[in-house]
């Protein structure tokens, strides 16, 4: 009949619109989602292709680590230490260092540690840091890759410590703008540093014989993590 011609035409209207108002919902759900994911990413909060080097919460000790400081050469003096401090509350890595500098003002301090990854495949190295104390300006992460791990020459980042407070704050530094130097100048001869594998990573707080920024004394930085984004 015709009442019922017209009732199904109405249901199967009203079928249509429903599905048609479904997909737009989630198609507006998807596109927030991915807004959220995008924002998140770009901030450096997180990354889909990250990867957590150390774990300094977690890690039972740091035996991979070793001292690379500038009392392996005659005339150093100055030392350093990198610990895990273990409460019943937090555990962190904690690194100190104590800068001695010779007249001209050279002097480091820094830990060493085997790592292996492709720089080619991610855009930065985040550290997890917070509460520092005393007389340092500033300190920067050493990469060594294999082509340049016979020849002295390392890839290197600086980063302003005093914007660290004593709350966590969240450190990216791209792996693009990492610049190689050999004994402390710039090396520009150098092959790029996502040319072969990443081998070594290094965290080091130095003098600054040919900065314009100069520091010695103590220090002590509190590092929760380090990761690849």
């Amino acid at each position: 009949s015709d009442t019922s011609r017209s009732v199904g035409s109405f249901k199967l209207s009203y079928y249509n619109e429903y599905k048609s108002y479904l997909r737009s919902k989630m198609f507006l759900v998807y596109m927030i989602a991915v807004s959220v994911m995008a924002s998140i990413t770009n901030c450096g909060v997180i990354s889909t292709d990250s990867k957590v080097l150390f774990d300094f919460t977690s890690l039972k000790d740091l035996s991979g680590w070793t001292e690379v400081s500038d009392t392996s050469r005659s005339v150093g003096r100055s030392k350093g230490a990198f610990v895990l401090q273990k409460t019943q509350v937090y555990q962190r890595a904690v690194f100190f260092a104590v800068l001695n500098p010779q007249a001209n003002g050279a002097c480091f301090v820094g830990f060493t540690t085997p790592v292996n990854f492709d720089a080619g495949k991610h855009t930065a190295i985040q550290l997890r840091i917070r509460n520092m104390k005393g007389d340092m300006k500033s300190f920067k992460v050493n990469l060594v890759n294999e082509k340049t791990a016979k020849t002295g020459r390392t890839y290197e980042h600086f980063y302003d410590l005093k914007q660290v407070g004593e709350q966590d704050t969240l450190v990216n530094l791209p792996l693009a703008d990492f610049q190689a130097v050999y004994r402390g100048k710039a090396d520009p001869s150098a092959p790029a540093l996502d040319s072969a594998q990443v081998i070594e990573l290094g965290l080091q707080v130095a003098g600054g014989v040919y900065s314009p920024i100069k520091q010695s004394g103590a220090a002590a930085l509190e590092i929760d993590s380090i990761t690849l984004v």
